[in-house]
């Protein structure tokens, strides 16, 4: 029995060829698999709440509220978005936001 080897060449090539298809798709089905489970533990949309507190400072005071009642304000502005789920942050400490995250202050 002769062995051509340009057959068995042919042979190994389908081999490895087959191997990698399925590798790959068992590969493509675990990382899928962990997408999805990843997606289905974060919320669609972050909660997100940017609040430039030295300008609300700035305009309560020179609104000649007393100091004790802007540091209720400040406090409370900063305690009840957090406990509905937000993550509140100080915009001068943040490089870059998108508007929509902006607290608006209406006072």
């Amino acid at each position: 029995m002769k062995i051509n080897i340009t057959e068995s060449l042919i042979a190994g090539l389908v081999f490895v060829a087959v191997i990698i298809g399925i590798n790959m798709t068992i590969t493509n089905t675990i990382i899928d698999n962990a997408i999805e489970s990843y997606a289905k533990s974060v919320p669609a949309a972050p909660k997100i709440m940017v609040v430039n507190m030295d300008l609300i400072v700035k305009n309560l005071t020179s609104q000649d509220v007393e100091p004790i009642d802007v540091l209720l304000y400040t406090q409370t502005l900063n305690a009840l978005p957090v406990k509905e789920g937000y993550l509140v942050l100080d915009s001068q400490s943040v490089l870059s936001y998108h508007p929509r995250y902006v607290f608006t202050n209406t006072k």
